[in-house]
């Protein structure tokens, strides 16, 4: 954003905090794709 090259007191916290959430959500993400890849891969559990 052009001009906004002094952001206001806690917009960098949020910017820094909103940065952590998206490393969770993705981490999370990762986690769930592997546990749902893991149950394809496993006859004993694939079936419910």
């Amino acid at each position: 954003m052009p001009g906004h090259n002094t952001p206001q007191p806690g917009e960098q916290q949020r910017q820094e905090e909103a940065t952590q959430y998206e490393q969770l959500v993705a981490s999370q993400r990762k986690e769930v794709a592997g546990q749902t890849s893991m149950r394809d891969r496993d006859p004993h559990t694939s079936g419910g």
